[in-house]
């Protein structure tokens, strides 16, 4: 089986074409195809993992098959929106995503998060022509981003603004969803032709905000002065953070994981021979 035929929607993957362009000068391409681990290791004094993951290549994630005039592709997209179209020999390997980044530059306030089953198709419909309504794939589920004057998404910073032990956010708790709304990190553009992938998030404590940052005073103002709250289910709050925040790459895994979201202290798992195998 070869890790076309096993993709899924949500697979993290790494493209050759990224090896390519990142590959230190000192290593043979072919050597990952030729050598098997032991003789790899030997002749580089590193494992296949260890050297793919220092290149910090892009992750791309598997969106949707295709197939045109018999010739099956995978329509594929990373964090920064970006979307082409793949061929079976095009991908390197599985990978998980790793985080240069731990901070984040703001999050996204919600309105709801709501399960595809509790809708009629009614309400589906209406879901459907909503702007700023986004269905995941992953999780089956609606999301609606929190506005401001109808066509603003609502973005703050809070403080502790980390996935790191000292963050607001648990890096082992946030949920991988897709086909969002894409917001440019830099300028909170909204861009409905790019592919939106980042994580729903709840604080481990109440958020709390510097009134000096512009961000936030534009969202506390048109709150009244309070500042504004996101979707409540039970006692916890939901963010959603764009992955693109956390400048990601592609680990190499030997393990169809796709649920896997979150990578900081990794080890190697014997991945290299599957490496081999599937170049």
């Amino acid at each position: 089986m070869t890790i076309f035929s096993n993709l899924v929607v949500g697979q993290p993957i790494i493209l050759k074409e990224d090896i390519r362009e990142h590959l230190p000068y000192d290593v043979e391409i072919d050597d990952f195809a030729s050598l098997n681990a032991g003789d790899f290791a030997h002749r580089y004094g590193q494992s296949k993992v260890e050297v793919v993951s220092e290149m910090r290549c892009p992750v791309w994630f598997s969106v949707s098959p295709k197939t045109k005039k018999r010739q099956q592709y995978w329509k594929v997209a990373q964090a920064n929106g970006e979307i082409k179209y793949v061929l079976p020999d095009e991908i390197f390997s599985l990978a998980k995503i790793g985080h240069h980044n731990k901070n984040f530059d703001r999050w996204v306030h919600l309105d709801f998060i709501i399960a595809d089953m509790e809708l009629m198709d009614s309400d589906r419909n209406l879901m459907r022509k909503h702007p700023f309504t986004f269905q995941c794939p992953l999780t089956e589920q609606w999301v609606r981003y929190s506005t401001i004057r109808g066509n603003f998404v609502l973005q703050t910073l809070p403080y502790k603004s980390n996935i790191g032990k000292r963050g607001i956010v648990d890096p082992d708790d946030m949920q991988l969803v897709m086909n969002m709304g894409h917001l440019n990190q830099w300028n909170s553009k909204f861009y409905k032709s790019k592919h939106g992938i980042g994580y729903l998030v709840s604080p481990m404590m109440k958020p709390e905000y510097s009134i000096s940052k512009k961000l936030n005073a534009t969202a506390w103002e048109y709150h009244n002065q309070t500042w504004p709250p996101s979707f409540t289910e039970g006692v916890q709050d939901f963010y959603y953070i764009p992955l693109s925040y956390f400048e990601p790459y592609g680990i190499p895994t030997s393990e169809l994981d796709p649920q896997t979201i979150h990578v900081l202290n990794w080890t190697v798992t014997g991945c290299d021979d599957l490496i081999r195998a599937n170049l």
